[in-house]
């Protein structure tokens, strides 16, 4: 997962390229760890779906560096992003790049503390926030040879960038479209953001497992919390044979489990032999040995999903969506139930 987010300007994917290069070798960031949309085997894979995947990366970088040029100010997709971290509260690292000056700053921007990419100590700033970072960081006299290298090459690097289009009236309609859609999910976003912001407030003050799981259900939908509840239950039940879920499914009846011959073979015995079941000698049933670890951990999963289920945890209104959707009782002691959303 990349940790740093390059928002740059198509058009200065050179100034990207250097920068980047700066930080893979002064740091020794390790290129999977940066994300830059420029950069071969960096950017966007083939198939991807442009919008989508960069908002994801902004959402899964812990550090976003912002190259900002004329070229920058120009890009209407450059302006989303810059709004998107600002509404996300990233750990955000803005670089003005020549020829802009800080009167040139606009937007978020504006009044906000901007690094200048041609000031060496500007650089060992970003840098001191960046190095945490890296797994394995470079000393500081790899980093001042690589800065002063960087430095050097700028001011032709910058003359060969190209300068901004003047956009067509046609293009900027087109663009302002786009913002106005970008905006409108930014703020949902923002939303969200507060969301967020609650949920973990909440789950700083939660003293166990309990309560984290029921602040986490809290702020999911009950079709995410079902589905979530479901694939945990199903990934611990996986690990093993059928007689032993089936043993599960009737220790979650409270009924008797009475394999025949016929039907289980060796197969309870050999489970009894591997500490999944116990034998009742006298009764002649099998149930779930609770002491074993494994069997402990499907239990926990278990109990959790009965807790949505069976004791109030899932809404009257989320109840009857199920049923109508699957024809069949919302009931995990219904072998229906676990055939359909249990057993693989």
């Amino acid at each position: 997962m990349a940790k740093i987010f390059i928002s740059h300007a198509s058009a200065d994917q050179k100034l990207a390229d250097a920068f980047a290069r700066l930080l893979e070798g002064g740091i020794n960031l390790s290129q999977k760890h940066i994300f830059c949309t420029s950069l071969e085997d960096q950017g966007i894979p083939a198939g991807e779906d442009f919008k989508s995947f960069i908002q994801k990366k902004l959402e899964e970088s812990e550090i976003v560096v912002a190259l900002i040029t004329e070229n920058y100010y120009a890009s209407a997709f450059c302006m989303c992003e810059l709004g998107a971290t600002w509404i996300r509260a990233k750990n955000f690292i803005p670089f003005i790049v020549p020829p802009l000056g800080f009167a040139d700053l606009k937007g978020v921007l504006a009044g906000m503390q901007v690094l200048r990419i041609n000031d060496s100590g500007a650089l060992d700033q970003a840098r001191d926030r960046i190095l945490p970072l890296a797994e394995d960081a470079a000393g500081t006299p790899r980093w001042t040879k690589r800065r002063d290298e960087f430095l050097k090459g700028l001011p032709s690097l910058l003359k060969s960038l190209p300068k901004p289009k003047i956009i067509k009236p046609e293009d900027f309609k087109k663009l302002k479209s786009e913002k106005e859609e970008y905006k409108r999910e930014f703020d949902k976003s923002d939303e969200e953001n507060q969301t967020l912001r609650k949920k973990i407030d909440e789950l700083k003050k939660a003293k166990d497992k309990v309560q984290v799981a029921a602040i986490v259900r809290k702020y999911s939908s009950e079709w995410k919390t079902f589905k979530e509840l479901v694939e945990g239950a199903k990934e611990q039940l996986s690990r093993f044979d059928r007689v032993v879920i089936e043993a599960f499914f009737q220790w979650f009846r409270g009924g008797d489990f009475r394999p025949t011959s016929d039907d289980w073979g060796e197969e309870p015995m050999e489970a009894v032999e591997e500490g999944f079941l116990d034998l009742d000698e006298d009764q002649g049933t099998f149930s779930i040995n609770e002491n074993n670890p494994k069997i402990q951990k499907a239990l926990s999963a278990l109990r959790e999903l009965q807790t949505f289920v069976q004791e109030g945890g899932a809404s009257e209104k989320f109840s009857k969506q199920y049923e109508e959707k699957f024809e069949e009782n919302f009931d995990m002691r219904l072998r229906p139930f676990w055939e359909r959303h249990l057993i693989s």
